[in-house]
């Protein structure tokens, strides 16, 4: 047993140590407890809610962003708004299969002719500028920006939803429609719900003008700040910050209540995380002696899961950001991103550079008659493809709907052709399965070499060119596009 106790004595003699501390730690917690939970409720508990809660709303309004990033391009939409004769129910089916991908969205178009929108639900109505449920749609028409994000509620429920939308314009630059999707923000109510927990904390949104339009379900807070006691003192206070979170203390009932608010712009509204004393105090005791024991372990533990997660989340949202969701490939605005620094790189190293544009044939006709996902399956099948014709140095890009793009560093126009004779090739001498069955599928394609008197606009347009000259002899081939310096 002294051997034992020899060995092990460092051990123990530190063991005794922090066994002293905690207990003395705890003492004088104790004694100081209601001034510093206060305190720490006020500086610490309460903006870290609403950190925490305003951070979930903007990864759920992110999903949206990401979610939506591409209908803008979409060409079937495109094609429903210029056709005389709008067939609804193929637009329907149409915005379903988008639904599909991320559910439970519900994917939308508007006519901006004749203000007619459709979504994924089958809904087929004419927009009421007097409804305050298309307030959207006028917010959209006004932005300076491509997209417009907003947060609203359902007529007659609490669920809000995040609205996600897209000017769509013609070649002229005229508007003919808007795109987007709702998503239900139902993270909103269970994450209240959640920081809430036994009803110690009150958490509700509040619009611009003071009037309380979403709460948790157990203090289901009502009315207008600038109404009701206590708040009516501090209302335009609260609602003229928009700078960063505001803690203040404010007393109803003769009770002092703790209060923190910031405005979420996502949004539009104020989130209010408040606490009365009374219960910060009740679990006064407990959190004294059980920080002793667990603070630094919960503290160490917190910020191993943090990294993690906050790790996981940043490379999960730039994969989400650079690549396309279907083929995995390089998605538009990330290829482009490239293509310049390519530009740049070539010019540098006075190296050539190329360029290969392709549509997949008939790809239209195959969705029509064999369904979006034959369609979908043949698009994951020629990435794949392209993928292993190219060089590891060369970048490959779905560039929509049924288009790809490829980058191709050091290579002449003549070895370029000589790529997109082979892509060619092994396109058409794979087996595609459709219906089950062995099916082939072609490809058209435009060749160019970028060249030092031109715009990366102008290179593209020409290999679209090379591309529609493709088609027109007759599809399955590629054709080559010469720089003409005029």
């Amino acid at each position: 047993m002294r051997r034992l106790f020899q060995k092990y004595s460092l051990l123990f003699w530190l063991g005794l140590l922090l066994v002293c501390g905690c207990l003395a730690g705890s003492a004088v917690m104790l004694a100081m407890s209601r001034n510093l939970l206060v305190q720490q409720s006020l500086v610490k508990t309460l903006p870290a809610i609403g950190d925490s809660l305003g951070a979930e709303i903007r990864f759920g309004i992110s999903r949206a962003q990401v979610a939506a990033s591409g209908i803008s391009e979409d060409p079937i939409l495109r094609e429903w708004l210029t056709d005389a004769d709008q067939n609804n129910q193929s637009l329907i089916a149409h915005l379903k299969t988008l639904r599909n991908k991320d559910n439970p969205a519900t994917w939308f178009l508007v006519s901006e002719k004749e203000q007619k929108y459709v979504d994924s639900t089958g809904t087929v109505r004419i927009l009421n500028p007097e409804n305050p449920f298309d307030s959207w749609y006028a917010r959209t028409l006004a932005s300076t920006r491509p997209e417009e994000i907003g947060v609203q509620s359902e007529p007659g429920s609490d669920i809000a939803q995040i609205v996600v939308s897209y000017r769509l314009l013609d070649s002229d630059r005229h508007e003919i429609g808007i795109a987007g999707l709702r998503m239900p923000l139902d993270l909103l109510s269970g994450a209240m719900s959640r920081y809430a927990g036994d009803g110690s904390q009150a958490i509700y949104f509040v619009d611009q003008t003071g009037k309380i339009v979403l709460s948790d379900s157990k203090s289901k807070r009502v009315g207008n700040l600038h109404e009701l006691e206590g708040l009516n003192q501090i209302a335009a206070q609260l609602l003229g910050n928009q700078q960063g979170p505001l803690s203040i203390s404010y007393e109803r009932s003769g009770a002092g209540i703790m209060l923190n608010a910031r405005f979420i712009p996502e949004m539009g509204w104020y989130l209010m995380v408040e606490e009365s004393p009374a219960a910060a105090e009740l679990g006064a005791r407990g959190v004294a002696q059980a920080s002793a024991a667990i603070g630094l372990a919960l503290a160490l533990l917190a910020l191993l899961i943090a990294g993690v997660s906050i790790t996981r989340h940043q490379s999960s949202m730039r994969m989400l950001a650079s690549k396309d969701s279907m083929t995995g490939l390089l998605n538009r605005q990330t290829f482009t991103t490239s293509f310049q620094d390519a530009v740049l790189e070539m010019q540098r190293l006075k190296l050539p550079l190329s360029f290969i544009l392709f549509d997949i044939d008939y790809l239209k006709k195959i969705n029509e008659t064999h369904g979006h996902a034959t369609g979908d399956q043949i698009i994951r099948d020629i990435a794949r493809l392209s993928q292993r014709s190219v060089r590891g140095s060369d970048l490959v890009c779905r560039w929509g709907g049924e288009q790809f793009a490829l980058l191709l560093r050091r290579c002449e126009l003549e070895q370029a052709y000589k790529v997109a004779e082979q892509l060619r090739l092994n396109v058409q001498n794979h087996a595609f399965s459709i219906d089950d069955k062995k099916a082939p599928v072609t490809i058209s394609l435009g060749v160019a070499q970028w060249t030092a008197d031109e715009s990366i606009d102008e290179l593209f347009g020409r290999a679209d060119d090379a591309v529609f000259l493709a088609k027109s002899e007759g599809r399955n081939r590629a054709e080559i596009s010469y720089f003409v310096n005029v």
